[in-house]
């Protein structure tokens, strides 16, 4: 691992993602699966780990990071449209919050911003980083996807794409 230099302000520490957001996102082993953090959809009851890496077989027990990464603000979670997972996105809100909790135990929080539906084939439209956080899932009949896109919810003295 790379040793990462924090730098001490009048108002506290900047924290190593903010300071080299290219940096990997730390990971734990939950009953065998890596996984890069929580996620929290309060107004759904819903908080689960998301694993740390795409594949079938992971996306049948939890969310996937598909893209992308929280420190970069342009990460791309996908889930199934279960009851337990995904499958009530499309009843969000404008303005609900979504929350995203690193292994590390940083707390990044979001708003809904906007949702779309689009094509399967619509890759490039999803994972183009334009939101800092994006949301995932097949509509019920699989054809088209459901795209939750998020924005930062930033107090003041919070670090986000600091500039030094």
């Amino acid at each position: 691992m790379n040793a990462y230099h924090v730098v001490k302000t009048s108002t506290g520490t900047i924290p190593d993602y903010v300071l080299n957001p290219d940096m990997e996102m730390p990971e734990v082993d939950v009953d065998g699966i890596s996984c890069i953090g929580t996620l929290e959809i309060p107004r759904l009851d819903l908080n689960f780990c998301v694993t740390s890496t795409f594949s079938d077989e992971n996306m049948k027990q939890l969310p996937c990071r598909y893209y992308g990464s929280i420190y970069k603000n342009n990460m791309v979670i996908v889930a199934h449209n279960y009851w337990f997972h995904f499958g009530r996105l499309n009843t969000l809100k404008s303005g609900d919050e979504i929350i995203f909790t690193d292994a590390s135990g940083n707390c990044f929080k979001y708003s809904v911003d906007a949702m779309d539906v689009v094509s399967p084939e619509s890759v490039a439209e999803v994972t183009n980083g334009k939101w800092p956080l994006t949301l995932v899932t097949c509509t019920l009949d699989s054809q088209n996807r459901i795209v939750v896109r998020c924005k930062r919810q930033v107090k003041k003295g919070e670090f986000y794409n600091y500039d030094f």
